[in-house]
């Protein structure tokens, strides 16, 4: 099991409590925005915040393309 805290996983600067992802936070141009997961829907261009991904889940959804950082 992952601890709690920051971590890096595929990419993205996640923070995770209990095992579950619960925001992120990206740089850009030197300044730092907080980022929460998105997955998109089926058949539908709009996209659902995602709260308490597990870690696989959210690992998982990264590399598949169905989960975002927004």
């Amino acid at each position: 099991m992952i601890k709690d805290g920051w971590h890096h996983i595929q990419g993205e600067d996640v923070y995770v409590v209990n095992g579950f992802v619960q925001r992120g936070m990206k740089c850009i141009n030197g300044d730092y925005y907080t980022t929460h997961p998105y997955r998109q829907n089926k058949g539908d261009s709009s996209a659902t915040i995602q709260s308490n991904l597990t870690v696989a889940a959210f690992t998982a959804g990264i590399r598949r393309g169905s989960i975002f950082m927004v």
